[in-house]
């Protein structure tokens, strides 16, 4: 969807989330409509902490095609960058799949300063086959 934009949904999780938690700690509200909106915020705080995964892969995907030259960028120390980015996109993985990143880790964070076209480019069908 063209209209979509993570940050749009970040944005209206948080407003809710600020809602909700005004709602709950208002005196008038009965107990149990604060667990129903315990358990509505919970749901809200989940959503938002995927889609704020959303732009750590892209800006993790922009850093891999700026070291393989693919793009151009302002930034020094870009390998750091990938090693960064990886590091907080790989740690919600290890827990589904410890065998992609351990091949992730290993391509972004240990050979994060000498990567190769074939590592990247396994990495990102890794990534792809992961988040989607």
């Amino acid at each position: 969807d063209p209209s979509f934009s993570a940050n749009d949904e970040i944005l209206g999780g948080l407003k809710e989330l600020k809602s909700d938690l005004a709602t709950c700690v208002d005196v008038g509200t009965s107990q149990d409509d604060k667990v129903e909106m315990a358990y509505k915020m919970r749901v809200f705080a989940d959503d938002v902490v995927k889609y704020m995964t959303v732009p750590l892969v892209q800006s993790l995907i922009s850093s891999m095609a700026a070291i393989l030259g693919f793009t151009t960028t302002d930034l020094k120390d870009i390998e750091d960058y990938v090693i960064l980015y990886a590091l907080v996109t790989l740690s919600p993985i290890e827990v589904c799949d410890s065998s992609s990143y351990d091949d992730m880790y290993a391509t972004l964070v240990t050979k994060g300063k000498s990567p190769d076209l074939d590592d990247f480019r396994n990495a990102l069908n890794l990534l792809q086959s992961l988040y989607i």
